[in-house]
């Protein structure tokens, strides 16, 4: 329900969604990096497909037009 929940939240542009989004994303690479280091060739081919969508969101939701869009503040003050 959490993954959802921050897709709905960042969908309506919530400032509340990115922490569980930035968390969900956390939580996949070591799932993929698990998945790059087992023996099976699509397990291991998902691994990367799910390692480069986790790096992607994160880049994504740390990017300053996305706080912006947010409405976070940037600056500590």
């Amino acid at each position: 329900a959490l993954p959802l929940a921050a897709a709905y939240g960042l969908r309506a542009a919530r400032r509340w969604s990115r922490g569980p989004a930035l968390i969900m994303q956390l939580l996949s690479l070591p799932v993929a990096w698990t998945m790059l280091h087992s023996d099976g060739g699509a397990v291991i081919a998902g691994g990367a497909v799910l390692g480069a969508l986790a790096l992607t969101a994160l880049v994504l939701l740390v990017h300053p037009a996305t706080t912006d869009a947010l409405g976070i503040s940037r600056t500590a003050s």
